[in-house]
C-alpha cells in the first residue's frame, strides 16, 4: 500500500511519498541532489557565472550556458584561473589575493593569448598598458583588469627600454646595459626573437622605428650612450620570419648628443644635441652604417 518513510537515494532526505513522514527531495532517485540549486549565467563559457542571471532545477549538474558560482569578473572572455587585481579576490585559488599572474603560474590569458597580435582592432580592446620593470620583466595590464609579469631579460638588473611595434601586441625591448634585444608578444608572453648587440653595457637608450630601405617594412633603431660614447645600432624586423635580421651598428664619439632628438629622414639618421645635428650616418643598400665625416 506504502512506505512509511520514503527515501530511495539514500542521502537522508525523504521523499513526499512516506504516509507516516515526509520529506522535501526534490529527486529521490538522484542522490546527489535533495534541492533546488540555483546557477549562473556563464555566456563565456569558462565555468564561471554571474549573478545578474540566474536559474534554478533540482540537477548538480549546471544546464548548458550556466555555471555553479558567480565568480567571474567579466563574462565576455574567458579568463578562468587568472587573477584580477584589485578586486580582493583570490581568483586563481592559490592562496593569494590580487597578484600579479605569470606564465609559470597561471599560463598565459586563456583568451587574450589566442589574439592576433597584428589585429590592431583586437589588440586595442586586450592591452591597456605595458610598463617596464625592474630585473627585465614587463607588465602587461588587460581588459578584464588582470595583470601579467613576464621576465624577458633574467639575470639582469634595472629595467629594460621598451617600445610598441606600431599598434600591434608586438615589443621590441632592450635590456638595461644595452646588450640584449628581445622582440615580445605582449599577449602571451612569448620571445618572438632575441639577439645580442655587446658585451659592453651603455646606460641610456633610445629606440624608434623608421623605413630605411623605403620598402614599406620597419626597421629598429637602437641608440644608447655612455659618457660620450654612442652607440647606434640597427636591425630589420621580418614580419614573415619573425626575425631580426640584417644588423649592423657602429660607436662614435658625440659629447652632447641627446638620444631622444636622434632624427631620421630617408636612410640618413642624425645624431643632435638641442639643436644641430653633431653625427650624419647613412644606411647602405646592403643594411650597413656609414658614418659621414
Amino acid at each position: 500500500v506504502g512506505y512509511l518513510r520514503v527515501d530511495v537515494d539514500r542521502d537522508g532526505v525523504l521523499d513526499d511519498s512516506g504516509l507516516v513522514e515526509t520529506g522535501t527531495d526534490c529527486n529521490d532517485a538522484d542522490g546527489t541532489v535533495s534541492s533546488d540549486q540555483t546557477y549562473y549565467l556563464d555566456e563565456d563559457g569558462d565555468g564561471l557565472g554571474v549573478d545578474t542571471t540566474t536559474t534554478s532545477l533540482c540537477s548538480s549538474v549546471p544546464p548548458d550556458g550556466y555555471a555553479d558560482n558567480a565568480a567571474d569578473t567579466n563574462d565576455t572572455i574567458v579568463n578562468d584561473g587568472v587573477e584580477i587585481d584589485d578586486d580582493n579576490i583570490d581568483n586563481d585559488g592559490d592562496g593569494k589575493v590580487d597578484e600579479a599572474n605569470t606564465k609559470s603560474e597561471n599560463d598565459a590569458h586563456p583568451e587574450y593569448s589566442t589574439y592576433d597580435p597584428l589585429d590592431e582592432a583586437a589588440v586595442d580592446s586586450a592591452v591597456v598598458s605595458v610598463r617596464a620593470k625592474k630585473s627585465g620583466k614587463i607588465r602587461v595590464r588587460f581588459a578584464d583588469d588582470s595583470v601579467y609579469v613576464y621576465t624577458i631579460f633574467k639575470g639582469v638588473n634595472g629595467k629594460p627600454t621598451v617600445l610598441q611595434y606600431l599598434d600591434s601586441g608586438y615589443y621590441l625591448l632592450l635590456d638595461k646595459a644595452g646588450k640584449k634585444v628581445a622582440w615580445v608578444n605582449v599577449l602571451n608572453g612569448a620571445v618572438i626573437d632575441r639577439t645580442k648587440l655587446s658585451k659592453r653595457g651603455y646606460t641610456t637608450h633610445h629606440l624608434q622605428l623608421a623605413d630605411l630601405r623605403n620598402d614599406d617594412r620597419k626597421d629598429l633603431i637602437m641608440t644608447s650612450r655612455k659618457r660620450a660614447q654612442v652607440r647606434v645600432a640597427i636591425a630589420a624586423l621580418n614580419l614573415t620570419k619573425l626575425q631580426f635580421q640584417q644588423q649592423d651598428q657602429i660607436v662614435v664619439t658625440a659629447p652632447g648628443v641627446k638620444l631622444a632628438n636622434t632624427t631620421v629622414v630617408g636612410n640618413t639618421i642624425d645624431l643632435r644635441d638641442q639643436r644641430v645635428a653633431i653625427v650624419n650616418l647613412i644606411v647602405t643598400k646592403a643594411h650597413r652604417l656609414v658614418w659621414l665625416q
